[in-house]
Protein backbone atom coordinates (compact mmCIF):
# COMPACT_ATOMS: atom_id res chain seq x y z
CA UNK A 1 0.00 0.00 0.00
CA UNK A 2 3.08 2.64 0.65
CA UNK A 3 4.58 1.57 -2.35
CA UNK A 4 1.44 2.13 -4.96
CA UNK A 5 0.37 5.35 -2.58
CA UNK A 6 4.65 6.41 -2.90
CA UNK A 7 4.10 5.61 -6.57
CA UNK A 8 1.52 7.55 -7.20
CA UNK A 9 3.08 10.72 -4.99
CA UNK A 10 6.02 10.15 -7.39
CA UNK A 11 4.16 10.25 -10.54
CA UNK A 12 2.72 13.86 -9.22
CA UNK A 13 5.85 15.50 -7.78
CA UNK A 14 7.68 14.40 -11.35
CA UNK A 15 4.68 15.65 -13.35
CA UNK A 16 4.18 18.92 -11.31
CA UNK A 17 7.45 20.08 -12.11
CA UNK A 18 6.98 21.04 -16.01
CA UNK A 19 3.83 23.37 -14.75
CA UNK A 20 5.57 24.75 -12.20
CA UNK A 21 8.37 26.13 -14.21
CA UNK A 22 6.05 27.47 -16.72
CA UNK A 23 3.85 29.00 -13.75
CA UNK A 24 7.11 30.49 -13.20
CA UNK A 25 7.81 32.08 -16.06
CA UNK A 26 4.67 33.46 -17.10
CA UNK A 27 1.63 33.29 -14.81
CA UNK A 28 -0.28 35.57 -16.93
CA UNK A 29 -0.92 32.90 -19.44
CA UNK A 30 -2.10 30.21 -16.82
CA UNK A 31 -3.94 33.54 -15.15
CA UNK A 32 -5.89 33.95 -18.48
CA UNK A 33 -6.36 30.51 -19.49
CA UNK A 34 -10.53 30.07 -19.10
CA UNK A 35 -10.33 26.56 -17.55
CA UNK A 36 -8.81 27.61 -14.60
CA UNK A 37 -10.87 31.25 -14.15
CA UNK A 38 -13.78 29.78 -11.62
CA UNK A 39 -11.06 27.83 -10.28
CA UNK A 40 -9.11 31.70 -9.49
CA UNK A 41 -12.20 33.88 -9.13
CA UNK A 42 -13.54 30.48 -6.45
CA UNK A 43 -10.45 31.66 -4.69
CA UNK A 44 -10.16 35.18 -5.06
CA UNK A 45 -7.19 35.99 -7.12
CA UNK A 46 -7.28 39.13 -9.19
CA UNK A 47 -4.38 39.45 -10.97
CA UNK A 48 -1.64 36.44 -12.23
CA UNK A 49 1.08 37.93 -9.85
CA UNK A 50 -1.26 36.33 -7.04
CA UNK A 51 -0.21 33.22 -8.28
CA UNK A 52 3.08 32.55 -7.66
CA UNK A 53 3.41 32.24 -3.49
CA UNK A 54 -0.03 30.20 -3.86
CA UNK A 55 1.14 27.98 -6.34
CA UNK A 56 5.35 27.69 -4.86
CA UNK A 57 3.97 26.68 -1.61
CA UNK A 58 1.26 24.26 -3.06
CA UNK A 59 4.59 23.03 -4.89
CA UNK A 60 6.97 22.51 -2.33
CA UNK A 61 4.31 20.85 -0.69
CA UNK A 62 3.80 17.95 -2.79
CA UNK A 63 7.50 17.13 -2.97
CA UNK A 64 8.19 17.61 0.63
CA UNK A 65 5.10 14.81 1.26
CA UNK A 66 6.43 13.07 -1.59
CA UNK A 67 10.28 12.77 0.14
CA UNK A 68 8.25 12.11 3.22
CA UNK A 69 6.52 9.21 2.02
CA UNK A 70 9.94 7.91 0.20
CA UNK A 71 11.79 8.19 3.31
CA UNK A 72 8.44 6.62 5.06
CA UNK A 73 9.13 3.59 2.41
CA UNK A 74 12.85 3.22 2.87
CA UNK A 75 12.28 2.91 6.93
CA UNK A 76 9.70 0.31 6.20
CA UNK A 77 11.58 -1.64 3.61
CA UNK A 78 14.48 -1.36 5.77
CA UNK A 79 12.33 -2.66 8.61
CA UNK A 80 11.25 -5.42 7.29
CA UNK A 81 14.07 -7.01 5.80
CA UNK A 82 16.35 -6.63 8.96
CA UNK A 83 13.18 -8.20 11.06
CA UNK A 84 13.20 -10.99 8.27
CA UNK A 85 16.92 -11.37 8.63
CA UNK A 86 16.22 -11.59 12.45
CA UNK A 87 13.68 -14.42 12.16
CA UNK A 88 16.41 -16.38 9.62
CA UNK A 89 18.93 -16.25 11.98
CA UNK A 90 16.95 -16.87 15.04
CA UNK A 91 15.27 -20.06 13.05
CA UNK A 92 19.10 -21.22 11.95
CA UNK A 93 20.25 -20.91 15.82
CA UNK A 94 16.93 -23.26 17.02
CA UNK A 95 18.24 -25.66 14.24
CA UNK A 96 21.58 -25.77 14.80
CA UNK A 97 21.00 -25.72 19.13
CA UNK A 98 18.81 -28.94 18.43
CA UNK A 99 20.96 -31.06 16.94
CA UNK A 100 22.73 -33.87 18.87
CA UNK A 101 25.57 -33.44 20.89
CA UNK A 102 27.56 -35.11 18.35
CA UNK A 103 27.17 -32.92 15.63
CA UNK A 104 28.42 -30.30 18.09
CA UNK A 105 31.67 -32.19 18.89
CA UNK A 106 32.18 -32.97 15.29
CA UNK A 107 31.90 -28.90 14.33
CA UNK A 108 34.05 -26.00 15.10
CA UNK A 109 32.40 -23.58 16.62
CA UNK A 110 33.75 -21.06 14.34
CA UNK A 111 31.68 -22.03 11.70
CA UNK A 112 28.28 -22.44 12.95
CA UNK A 113 29.00 -18.63 14.39
CA UNK A 114 30.05 -18.05 10.80
CA UNK A 115 27.17 -19.74 8.92
CA UNK A 116 24.48 -18.33 11.28
CA UNK A 117 25.82 -14.54 12.00
CA UNK A 118 27.67 -13.49 8.77
CA UNK A 119 25.74 -15.98 5.90
CA UNK A 120 22.08 -14.52 7.18
CA UNK A 121 23.67 -11.54 6.86
CA UNK A 122 24.21 -11.49 3.78
CA UNK A 123 21.31 -12.88 3.08
CA UNK A 124 19.81 -9.90 4.64
CA UNK A 125 21.70 -7.77 2.77
CA UNK A 126 22.51 -9.12 -0.64
CA UNK A 127 18.62 -10.98 -1.10
CA UNK A 128 15.90 -9.55 0.99
CA UNK A 129 16.74 -5.84 1.11
CA UNK A 130 17.93 -5.53 -2.85
CA UNK A 131 14.44 -7.84 -3.73
CA UNK A 132 12.13 -5.10 -1.41
CA UNK A 133 14.10 -2.48 -3.48
CA UNK A 134 13.33 -3.91 -6.71
CA UNK A 135 9.60 -4.67 -6.28
CA UNK A 136 9.67 -0.86 -4.91
CA UNK A 137 11.19 0.14 -7.86
CA UNK A 138 9.22 -1.73 -10.09
CA UNK A 139 5.75 -0.29 -8.54
CA UNK A 140 7.42 2.86 -9.49
CA UNK A 141 8.35 2.20 -12.58
CA UNK A 142 5.06 0.93 -13.31
CA UNK A 143 3.46 3.87 -12.31
CA UNK A 144 5.65 6.55 -14.10
CA UNK A 145 5.79 4.49 -17.47
CA UNK A 146 2.04 4.60 -17.08
CA UNK A 147 1.74 7.95 -16.84
CA UNK A 148 4.26 8.49 -20.18
CA UNK A 149 2.17 6.35 -22.22
CA UNK A 150 -0.88 8.66 -20.77
CA UNK A 151 1.16 11.66 -22.50
CA UNK A 152 3.17 9.76 -25.35
CA UNK A 153 3.08 5.99 -26.21
CA UNK A 154 5.09 5.94 -28.76
CA UNK A 155 8.08 8.32 -26.13
CA UNK A 156 7.08 5.55 -23.49
CA UNK A 157 7.53 2.45 -25.64
CA UNK A 158 11.04 3.81 -26.94
CA UNK A 159 12.46 5.20 -23.53
CA UNK A 160 10.85 1.78 -22.14
CA UNK A 161 12.65 -0.47 -24.82
CA UNK A 162 15.98 1.50 -24.54
CA UNK A 163 16.52 1.25 -20.81
CA UNK A 164 15.82 -2.63 -21.45
CA UNK A 165 18.51 -2.45 -23.54
CA UNK A 166 21.18 -0.90 -21.25
CA UNK A 167 20.14 -2.61 -17.96
CA UNK A 168 20.50 -6.22 -20.39
CA UNK A 169 23.80 -4.67 -21.32
CA UNK A 170 25.22 -4.03 -17.80
CA UNK A 171 23.46 -7.64 -16.47
CA UNK A 172 25.59 -9.27 -19.15
CA UNK A 173 28.27 -7.86 -18.49
CA UNK A 174 28.49 -7.87 -14.69
CA UNK A 175 27.49 -11.40 -14.21
CA UNK A 176 30.44 -13.38 -14.54
CA UNK A 177 32.34 -10.60 -11.90
CA UNK A 178 29.32 -11.13 -9.16
CA UNK A 179 29.42 -14.92 -9.84
CA UNK A 180 33.29 -15.17 -8.99
CA UNK A 181 32.83 -12.42 -6.00
CA UNK A 182 29.95 -14.40 -4.62
CA UNK A 183 32.04 -17.60 -4.51
CA UNK A 184 35.00 -15.97 -2.92
CA UNK A 185 32.48 -14.22 -0.24
CA UNK A 186 30.91 -17.54 0.86
CA UNK A 187 35.00 -19.05 1.10
CA UNK A 188 36.24 -16.35 2.77
CA UNK A 189 33.51 -15.60 5.36
CA UNK A 190 34.26 -18.92 7.15
CA UNK A 191 37.98 -17.26 7.74
CA UNK A 192 36.45 -14.08 9.07
CA UNK A 193 35.88 -15.39 12.31
CA UNK A 194 38.87 -17.67 12.63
Amino acid sequence: LVMILGSFLEVISIGIVIPFLGILVSPEKIFQNETFQPLFQFLGFSNASELLFPITVAFCLIVLFSSAMRLTLLWLSTRISLASGSDLSVDMYRRILYQPYSFHCNRNSSEIITAVSNKSSLVVYSIIMPSVVIVNSIVVMIAVMGAVVLVNAIVALVLFGFLAFVYSIIIYIKRKQLRKEGLVIALETTNLIK
